[in-house]
């Protein structure tokens, strides 16, 4: 899809941060079923130990990914839903038991490909990677983004790998 970064580049990058201290975990992924599969299976072949994925059955309802979410240090996405709730400042009603509790530090590394980071309002939380591809003038928020077929072509073919590591690395404190 337009907005799925390719495993290899994912792969790339987490796994040159794989290290004691670090911990990966891997959300399902549901519009490209064996992709979180692919990821897993990439990264558990260099530290099988730092690494887990998440099942896609029974899903996660919003209310658990929220608070997986909000328990996280860093989330590597491209223009998602889960990208979306993880920019959302997090809130407890008062009265319950765990009022208070929320960290909503969370940092983003949010990459984007096809779709117009121009419309993304959160950048006070993210740094975005990917700007500047031509049809990243064609999405409009509302439009049918997970419909569009790139004909093979990789939407994300100008996000360098190791600028994503980086990028990580730094924002971990590296």
């Amino acid at each position: 899809p337009a907005t799925r970064p390719p495993t290899a580049l994912l792969a790339y990058a987490l796994a040159e941060l794989l290290r004691p201290g670090l911990f990966v975990c891997i959300l399902p992924s549901y519009s490209d079923e064996t992709a979180s599969s692919r990821l897993f299976q990439a990264l558990a072949a260099r530290d099988p130990q730092r690494v887990c994925c998440l099942p896609a059955q029974p899903r996660m309802t919003l209310l658990e990914t929220a608070a997986l979410l909000d328990q996280t240090d860093l989330l590597v996405t491209g223009d998602t839903g889960v990208m979306h709730l993880a920019a959302a400042k997090k809130k407890i009603a008062q009265e319950a038991p765990c009022a208070g509790s929320l960290r909503n530090n969370l940092r983003i590394v949010a990459l984007f490909g096809a779709t117009n980071p121009g419309f993304y309002g959160y950048r006070a939380h993210s740094t975005i990677l990917g700007r500047g591809r031509k049809e990243q003038r064609t999405f409009r928020p509302g439009f049918a983004k997970e419909g569009y077929n790139p004909k093979g072509l990789d939407l994300f073919d100008h996000v360098p790998p190791q600028e994503l590591s980086e990028t990580i690395a730094q924002l971990l404190g590296d």
